[in-house]
């Protein structure tokens, strides 16, 4: 387990050098190529476009900065806002000489631009000013502002410069070589911004950063990203020291009615890595009642083969409240310590980030997709799909009494919900609505309780490998394990007769 981290850790910071060096490599070349330009240009005219080498450069460069990279977003923040702010003074020295020479084209087309970048300036700052941004936001932010100013100046380029010029001297034969040199420049100006687009910088980080690895290379990053900045034995020796379960006899309906806390924990025991029977995913938008019965039906059932309850992981009952951070950055371990994936989908399981992040991390760190035990259901009737509950009592052998006392226990336990002892399958369009949800699953279109958790996440899955292949993969998971079982499940099974 230790070495499977420390590996993924390895990988992820060879794919941070390789996108670093290509960025910056990539864009100082550009930038280069633009101050040759603008050195030999003899020619004032066409030697302006030495501009968009060097703002290509930019573009290229800022590559390098992923939306993890909380420091380095605000480190660009103040490098743009500075420059850009330098280059809003050249611009107001230049227009005042413009003025003073009479060269009024010169300076209302200085003071568009001018205009432009304070724009910008003042964006930046308002960026800055909100310390608690989260940095997927505020990275998204800078290159919109960037290319909001990019797009204002091919307006200028486009429309201002060309009407002034031929206005101002329209006898004047260069005016038709001005406007072709403005059009061609701002034309230029327009394509980087169609170029620099949310989802063309990603395809590019992806491909300076993947080209050439293989799939589970790309998957080990974003295990590596979800554990921090803590090294492998670190994780691995948090996880062993925080990681409990809760055994199913101290669970109840209502522990599943929300998140909040409810001193669950307090209830929970400390387990050894791999001595938990199942990790518990599932959604807590989903109703408690049908997720409760599933859950009982699953216990139901290990308990007929192991002859006691089992032991399950569940978040709000196996982490510590008052220490949540340092607990999630143990979840590929905590995933990694336990035997099963026992997955409770209701209608708004794939809408769930967390919940696809766990389906991806428990592949990723080696759980067999085998091991997926999946149990659709619907919030309202008809009634969610349960295998029969075992409430037969049996001969007076050993091994009858630990049956027979376990089923009395389900019995309990079912008390409040129903007294039939066989609960009706749902109709099929029913499980199959749940099933083709989860197989349309999107990470862009999954949400968080909180929003500033879920651009975290994003942040994470787009630095790690990518979020077209992180839904491959997820959808993949699905379609083996969940859509294909339930679906023929569904469609074979009929109730059982009271």
């Amino acid at each position: 387990m230790q070495q499977e981290l420390a590996r993924a850790q390895t990988i992820a910071h060879r794919q941070r050098l390789r996108l670093t060096l290509s960025a910056i490599t990539i864009g100082t070349l550009l930038c280069l190529l633009g101050g040759i330009l603008y050195i030999v240009a003899d020619d004032k005219l066409w030697g302006r476009v030495w501009a968009v080498p060097v703002l290509a450069g930019a573009f290229v460069a800022g590559l390098a900065v992923l939306p993890t990279d909380t420091r380095a977003i605000r480190v660009l923040s103040w490098i743009s806002v500075a420059f850009w702010a330098s280059a809003l003074l050249v611009y107001i020295t230049q227009t005042w000489k413009a003025l003073r020479s009479q060269n009024h084209v010169e300076a209302t087309s200085k003071t568009a631009i001018g205009v432009c970048m304070l724009i910008y300036c003042l964006s930046g700052v308002s960026i800055l000013c909100q310390r608690s941004l989260p940095a997927r936001v505020a990275h998204a932010r800078i290159w919109r502002n960037l290319r909001a100013f990019i797009g204002g100046t091919a307006a200028v380029h486009l429309i201002i410069y060309p009407i002034l010029a031929i206005v101002a001297t329209p006898d004047d034969p260069t005016s038709l070589h001005i406007l072709g040199v403005e059009l061609c420049e701002a034309l230029l100006y327009l394509l980087g911004v169609a170029a620099s687009t949310p989802s063309r910088r990603r395809r590019a980080q992806e491909y300076m950063t993947l080209v050439g690895t293989r799939g589970e290379i790309r998957q080990a990053a974003l295990v590596a990203k979800l554990i921090g900045g803590l090294s492998a034995s670190e994780v691995v020796a948090l996880a062993r020291k925080y990681f409990r379960g809760l055994s199913f006899d101290v669970l109840s309906r209502s522990d599943l009615n929300g998140s909040a806390d409810t001193g669950l924990f307090a209830k929970s025991t400390k387990l050894e890595l791999g001595g938990c029977d199942a990790f518990l995913s599932h959604s807590w938008h989903d109703d408690s009642d049908p997720k409760w019965k599933v859950l009982v039906e699953w216990a139901t059932t290990f308990g007929d083969a192991h002859g006691r309850m089992p032991f399950v992981w569940l978040d709000k009952g196996s982490i510590d409240q008052q220490n949540i951070s340092e607990n999630l950055a143990c979840l590929p371990v905590y995933m990694a310590g336990c035997k099963a994936l026992l997955v409770l989908a209701g209608p708004s399981y794939g809408s769930r980030l967390w919940c696809l992040i766990e389906l991806f991390v428990w592949v990723r760190m080696g759980g067999s997709v085998a091991a997926i035990t999946v149990v659709p259901f619907v919030n309202s009737a008809p009634k969610p799909q349960l295998l029969r509950v075992s409430t037969r009592r049996v001969s007076v052998d050993t091994a009858s009494k630990r049956r027979s006392s376990f089923a009395s226990t389900i019995d309990v336990r079912l008390s409040g919900i129903s007294h039939a002892k066989t609960t009706p399958l749902p109709r099929a369009p029913a499980v199959h609505d749940v099933t083709h949800r989860l197989l349309a699953v999107d990470a862009y279109s999954s949400a968080c309780f909180k929003e500033d958790e879920r651009q975290r996440l994003l942040g994470i899955i787009e630095s790690g490998c990518g979020v077209e292949s992180f839904n491959e993969i997820v959808r993949h998971i699905v379609r083996e394990r969940i859509c294909v079982a339930l679906s023929e499940r569904a469609s074979t099974r009929r109730p059982s007769a009271p």
